[in-house]
């Protein structure tokens, strides 16, 4: 192999490990069936990536047969911060599902989405974040939950 090959390679090489995303999870304690595809992290779970960060009493990933992950689970007591599309959120509920191949998030059960710069706030039993198209659907649950929006206003005065 040439001189020049053997340089564009390692540069491509590096290139590619630059744009490869680092994935860290801690808990107290992980499980791993490689038969299903799937591993379980259970107490105190933590998974960093990047800018964002998961916190929750249990985390499940599942992952396709190159084992790239398709779908993170957070469930119990589960909270997070993330930058989606340049804003920094803040968000938490009973369960938080992340589905890596159509860029979703989900809040299921008493959820709450906060925009951190904007002081915005939204409520409801199911909250759909749709990364690729920058959508959000909230659903409410009976009559006694339903979606709550909730931001603050300028005065004319301050315009």
């Amino acid at each position: 192999m040439g001189l020049a090959l053997r340089i564009a390679l390692g540069f491509f090489m590096i290139f590619q490990l630059l744009k490869a995303e680092q994935i860290e999870i801690s808990s107290k304690s992980f499980y791993a069936n490689e038969a299903q595809l799937k591993s379980e992290f259970n107490g105190d779970v933590l998974v960093k990536r990047a800018n964002d960060e998961l916190r929750a009493n249990k985390a499940i990933v599942y992952f396709d047969k190159k084992r790239q992950p398709l779908r993170y689970e957070a469930i119990g007591n589960a909270k997070f911060k993330a930058i989606l599309k340049g804003k920094r959120y803040s968000g938490s509920g009973d369960k938080l599902v992340y589905d890596a191949i159509n860029e979703t998030y989900t809040i299921i059960g008493n959820g709450h989405l906060k925009e951190l710069d904007g002081d915005k706030n939204v409520y409801g039993q199911k909250i759909v974040i749709n990364q690729k198209n920058g959508t959000y659907n909230v659903e409410g649950g009976d009559t006694t939950q339903p979606v709550r929006f909730i931001f603050n206003v300028q005065d004319k005065k301050d315009r």
